[in-house]
């Protein structure tokens, strides 16, 4: 698969793009003026400013719009700052399944849900977000349709987010992978969606399937480090403040290799996240039974019981939630610091 294959859509939109710094800016007639590039404040906001911050209100979307990629789903009122720019978050695998979900999160930001025919599991996923490109492509598609559809004073894109559900991993861990890529991504919320090898922890050899001799629930102790020393790197990240990272994972024990719930123990472990157990907590209200939660800075993961195919959809159904509690208050917080230090910036203040 060539990026040449991709040009055609952005060529109908009608409205040139390029990328700059890591923000995809437009350029032309619909172009705002241009402003000082926010950096993001060292210091904080009054507690009063938090507080309306940290609040979610509503937001109400408006209808899918099919894009090359797949379709994308816009606030009616979406929030452009005073220099262009928009919030976007990436949903790898299922986003239109979760419409009521994404419309109850709160999140005032372009969900770009990617659903392209050849994707076939996560290795299809992994495939297309390795193609160099082709996340500039989406953004630049994103912005190009925002604008045919009205959006004219879209510029760029200010806030990058990802959401994964099962097979979304494998775009997730080429995005992740990639430094310059992830330092461009504020926020990950990955859903039953983070798995990884099996290494003997005494001879660090990874193991080898046998035919016949299926090795499930090992623990965490065998999962393959080197596999997601990249997510280790987001979670310290995460646990300091300077990204979201928010795992959750059912009890589901897949064949040869480590399950999700397995995956993110190591991932908490290796930055020595505390654990809470949860048994005996009370179920939520999609009748999921919680395990354990993790907290450290903004690194939340929570695990849950069920093993079977229905656990593994509910994964799905929790983006709302999760999103409105760990997404949407921290994108809202960052919204005001920027929208104050750029009006304080325009002439005459």
């Amino acid at each position: 698969m060539r990026l040449q294959r991709f040009w055609p859509a952005l060529l109908a939109a009608g409205t040139a793009l390029l990328c700059d710094g890591g923000a995809v800016r437009a350029e032309g007639p619909t172009a705002s003026v241009e402003l000082p590039r926010f950096v993001r404040p060292q210091k904080p906001m009054t507690d009063e400013a938090v507080d309306d911050a940290l609040a979610v209100p509503p937001v109400e979307y408006g209808k899918w719009q099919g894009t090359g990629y797949g379709a994308y789903l816009a606030p009616k009122r979406l929030d452009v700052g005073p220099d262009g720019g928009v919030d976007v978050m990436l949903h790898l695998n299922g986003a239109m399944m979760a419409d009521k979900e994404w419309r109850e999160s709160g999140l005032n930001a372009v969900v770009a849900s990617i659903a392209i025919r050849e994707i076939v599991g996560s290795a299809g996923y992994a495939k297309l977000f390795a193609e160099p490109g082709y996340l500039d492509y989406v953004l630049r598609s994103t912005l190009a349709d925002l604008q045919k559809n009205g959006e004219k004073r879209v510029t760029h894109v200010r806030r990058l987010g990802v959401v994964s559900w099962s097979a979304g991993m494998g775009g997730v861990s080429q995005l992740v992978g990639n430094p310059a890529t992830l330092a461009r991504i504020d926020s990950v919320v990955l859903l039953d969606s983070i798995h990884a090898t099996y290494t003997d922890p005494k001879s660090g050899v990874a193991r080898v399937a046998v035919p016949g001799q299926a090795a499930m629930g090992l623990g965490a102790d065998w999962v393959d480090m080197k596999a997601v020393s990249k997510y280790v790197r987001l979670a310290n990240e995460a646990a300091e403040g300077k990204k979201a990272f928010v795992i959750s994972a059912s009890a589901i024990l897949p064949p040869d290799y480590a399950s999700c719930a397995e995956t993110s123990r190591a991932v908490l472990r290796a930055v020595s996240s505390p654990v809470t157990d949860l048994d005996g907590a009370e179920k939520n209200a999609l009748g999921m039974t919680p395990k354990y939660r993790a907290d450290k800075g903004d690194l939340h993961a929570r695990g849950w019981r069920g093993g079977g195919p229905h656990d593994h959809f509910d994964q799905l159904h929790l983006v709302g939630d999760m999103v409105r509690t760990y997404i949407a208050p921290r994108w809202n917080k960052m919204a005001a610091n920027e929208r104050k230090q750029l009006t304080a910036a325009l002439p005459g203040n």
